[in-house]
């Protein structure tokens, strides 16, 4: 017979471990009662109390990659840990960090390799259709979050933001502004976040009668090595020759617009007499561009500190707990200096 653990005593009795850990470790957080169910199963079990130490709930921000060559820090990954970690730093709570090819995570007992990472509930990014793992998450009842995109065969644990509507919005006012050759950047196939922002801008241009030029939308970068800031060089410099007519230009990414902008630079074209520019995400960096950059702004950092309150709110064991809905998830736009009203020819 195998030596009971925490987990196999949260499985029996349909709880986290957390709460078992919390309950063995005389919590006020955990009823008198509930407690005392729970230290007569570890006694039944012969689970004993001196082989547990206590320890602080553990919060794992899982980052799924492409490759394991494949860079996990972005500005997205860096703000998204920077909210997760707000959050657990005010509820006394350990932030871990998991990084790992989606192949890899497909092919292991991952729910056994978390559990040896003493994980109690795990947030995961940059996930998508092929993230199969994900099922196995939740038929162990390990308690988790996926942020932005998922499994769609496994929507509740989805916590997203509108991308479409600000995207579209973006686009709407580069059209207002009267640009009708506007160009669209996007470097992941598999973030359903860019995606949502690629049908924004397909929406607005077909809302105002303007044909879906498809090349004006350059092909995805072929390694996956190739960075945002690098791939939004490469293709601005394909787009300024290949569709000099372009006036305006939409990058899916805050790191796209700033090698679109480089690339505007090499070419002798000024931003924005020559060409508009707006990117996505309102990082630290965007203010600070020369000129200061529009964006659709994605509170990245908000977005961390809800799905860590979440995810804890679920480990806790709330059966109410479901994905936050506020206004601020919509996003916005902020308008700066990279756009004005194309040159009249």
């Amino acid at each position: 017979m195998k030596k009971p653990t925490i987990y196999t005593l949260a499985q029996e009795l349909g709880t986290s471990p957390s709460t078992v850990s919390r309950a063995l470790n005389n919590s006020p957080k955990i009823s008198e009662s509930r407690r005392r169910a729970i230290k007569e199963l570890a006694s039944r079990r012969g689970f004993k109390l001196r082989d547990f130490s206590p320890r602080l709930t553990n919060l794992c921000v899982l980052i799924c990659t492409g490759t394991n060559d494949e860079t996990i820090f972005s500005d997205y990954t860096d703000q998204v840990i920077n909210g997760v970690n707000r959050y657990c730093n005010e509820q006394d709570l350990e932030l871990s960090i998991y990084s790992s090819p989606r192949e890899k995570l497909n092919s292991i007992d991952v729910v056994k390799e978390l559990f040896r990472r003493n994980v109690d509930g795990v947030i995961i990014l940059n996930a998508n259709s092929k993230c199969n793992f994900i099922e196995q998450i939740e038929k162990e009842k390990l308690p988790c979050c996926c942020l932005l995109s998922g499994n769609p065969q496994i929507p509740n644990n989805i916590l997203s933001v509108n991308n479409q509507t600000p995207a579209r919005k973006a686009v709407e006012y580069l059209i207002q502004l009267g640009h009708r050759h506007i160009g669209f950047l996007y470097s992941a196939p598999n973030n359903q976040a860019q995606l949502d922002r690629l049908e924004g801008y397909k929406s607005a241009l077909q809302a105002a009668g303007i044909p879906l030029k498809e090349e004006y939308i350059p092909e995805m970068p072929t390694s996956p090595e190739t960075t945002g800031i690098e791939y939004g060089f490469q293709a601005a410099t394909r787009l300024t020759e290949e569709s000099p007519e372009i006036t305006a230009l939409f990058a899916a990414s805050t790191d796209l617009a700033a090698g679109a902008r480089s690339a505007f630079y090499r070419k002798g074209l000024s931003v924005p007499e020559d060409i508009s520019l707006i990117g996505c995400d309102d990082n630290p960096h965007a203010e600070y561009f020369c000129p200061p950059l529009t964006v659709v702004d994605i509170p990245n950092i908000r977005l961390g500190q809800s799905a860590a309150t979440w995810l804890h709110r679920k480990i806790e064991g709330d059966s109410s707990a479901k994905p936050p809905q506020e206004p601020w998830m919509e996003g916005r736009l902020i308008i700066r200096e990279t756009t004005a009203p194309p040159h009249s020819e």
